[in-house]
């Protein structure tokens, strides 16, 4: 399902049994701006409670907050590794474009 749906895609050309060529890009990827994981001052959290199930509440709000903090840092980190492999896809694809012009003046001198 994934490959086909990733065939009728500008990155048709990864799932294609031809080989890649240079001009072949993937799409640039563009990050989502994160803003720093800051914990709330909510008063909720500091207040004396009392009652059982405002003990229950107040710590199921912690724990979003900390699971909120984790899907940040989590997704910081998928993207700084996507960047990494762009730019290394980057570096790749202008290799190829020096291989294939190597080939391609090595055809000309040939003929």
């Amino acid at each position: 399902q994934a490959i086909s749906t990733l065939a009728s895609t500008s990155a048709a050309f990864l799932v294609s049994p031809s080989p890649i060529h240079s001009s072949q890009r993937l799409p640039q990827f563009v990050p989502t701006p994160l803003t720093p994981t800051q914990k709330r001052k909510h008063d909720l959290l500091e207040m004396e409670l009392e009652m059982e199930k405002e003990k229950a509440l107040q710590k199921v709000l912690d724990e979003a907050y900390a699971d909120v903090s984790y899907y940040k840092s989590t997704l910081m980190g998928t993207q700084s590794n996507l960047v990494l492999q762009s730019m290394y896809c980057d570096k790749m694809s202008g290799q190829l474009a020096a291989q294939e012009e190597r080939k391609s003046k090595k055809k000309r001198v040939v003929i």
